[in-house]
Order: structure tokens, then sequence, then C-alpha cells
């Protein structure tokens, strides 16, 4: 288990602003020197999941991004790991 994690559900968030959410959330965390993050994005259709893989392929400070377990959220959550 990582010392500096950090979790965010999306469930709450209108999709208007998930992308900026995503965006804040993981700036924040990296800037807080988490070594990664949990963001659950929710089972559903997939969309808060395409883009939040999105803003992860942008962002030049993330080393991954891994589906959680299925014991874990499964393919509703994602787990991003910074580069160091």
């Amino acid at each position: 288990m990582n010392k500096r994690f950090d979790i965010i559900d999306l469930h709450y968030v209108p999709p208007s602003l998930v992308k900026e959410t995503v965006i804040e959330f993981l700036n924040t965390s990296y800037k807080n020197k988490m070594e990664s993050v949990k963001i659950i994005t929710g089972k559903g259709i997939g969309v808060y999941k395409k883009i939040t893989i999105e803003v992860c392929r942008s962002l030049d400070f993330i080393d991954r991004v891994n589906e959680a377990p299925a014991w874990e959220s499964g393919s509703g959550a994602l787990y991003i790991y910074f580069k160091k």
C-alpha cells in the first residue's frame, strides 16, 4: 500500500464538470506529493472512464493508469500512478 494515496468518486460530478474535476484532482494530488490516486468512475457506459484516461494521457506527470482489480470496483475505478 502506498504511503501517499488519495481518492475521488466521480458519481456526484455532473458530466460537464468531469474533465475539469479530474484535471484539478490530479494536479493537486501530484503537487501534494501523492504516489498514486484512485478515481471511481462508475461502471455505467464508460464515459467518465474514457474522459479520465484521456486526461491522464495529456498530463506529462502521469506514469501509468491501471483498472482496479475485480474485487475492488473492477471496471468502475482506475488507479493512476505519478512519475517520481
